[in-house]
């Protein structure tokens, strides 16, 4: 009889047992859904701020490009989540940023959760500025020079051009200056110049030089000699990084040999590219 109680007191403290274990696993089970179900939902809110937060660089972007600073903000939002956005350069190219935003938020005790997004933007509006020469100085017969501003209305445009059949033996033939006032502050200056002949030079010769003093030093775009090119040339040299255009000259000269050879040269553009 005792066998038997005892029997029963041993099953009852097995099955008590089973019965605490199951209960524990489902309340554990339940909890650990409970805390994914959570850490889920907040992961979701966490990507939406991060989302929000490269959207706010790109309509800073689209509003003004030099307002997007480099540097770091950070901002807390519902007392909860800590978001930080940063602008970084991409190889020191002043037109293409890095943008990362970083959400922060405590989920359990000490323990925090983070989430990073990263995006790259780049200056579409432009971050390039066209000038040109605004007078000349003509010593020769050279017709409508005029129309070797027209960059950028009607680039390589071989009906509109500056031209000269009978460039005379001086220095300069032509002398372009005054150029058109900057508004940005560049990091690089490229001066530009499309120009072509009709193929009938033999031995009368040219040549496009250009000063970035103000004329005290002459350089060669095209340096003296016989050109014969028929297509449209663009040559070019990069001036000084933020070159003031105020001392950059650009002029055609000439040697020409007895008697013409019926050789015509075509000036299409003069122009300096600023990149900011």
């Amino acid at each position: 009889m005792n066998c038997q109680k005892g029997q029963s007191l041993i099953e009852l403290v097995v099955a008590l047992g089973v019965f605490v274990i199951v209960i524990s696993a489902l309340a554990y089970l339940v909890f650990n859904s409970y805390v994914a179900g959570r850490l889920a939902q907040e992961i979701t809110q966490a990507n939406f701020l991060a989302e929000e937060g490269l959207e706010k660089a790109r309509s800073i972007r689209d509003n003004n490009w030099q307002d997007l600073t480099i540097g770091e903000s950070t901002e807390t939002i519902d007392g909860k989540f800590t978001r930080t956005i940063k602008v970084d350069v991409i190889d020191a190219d002043v037109n293409r940023k890095k943008i990362t935003s970083k959400i922060i938020w405590p989920f359990s005790g000490s323990k925090t959760q983070e989430i990073i997004l990263v995006t790259y933007l780049t200056n579409w509006q432009g971050g390039l500025e066209i000038k040109k020469p605004t007078a000349h100085t003509d010593n020769t017969v050279w017709t409508t020079p005029v129309l070797s501003y027209n960059y950028p209305d009607t680039p390589n445009d071989q009906l509109d051009s500056g031209s000269d059949t009978s460039m005379q033996d001086r220095d300069p033939a032509i002398l372009f200056r005054n150029w058109a006032q900057k508004t940005e502050t560049y990091t690089a200056t490229v001066l530009k110049v499309n120009w072509r002949t009709n193929g009938r030079h033999s031995n009368d010769q040219f040549a496009i030089r250009y000063t970035k003093d103000g004329g005290l030093n002459w350089l060669d775009l095209i340096p003296m000699g016989v050109h014969s090119e028929t297509t449209i040339q663009t040559s070019s040299v990069n001036l000084d990084i933020n070159q003031s255009l105020t001392s950059v000259q650009v002029k055609v000269v000439s040697d020409r040999v007895g008697g013409a050879d019926g050789g015509t040269l075509y000036i299409y553009d003069i122009w300096t590219e600023g990149v900011f």
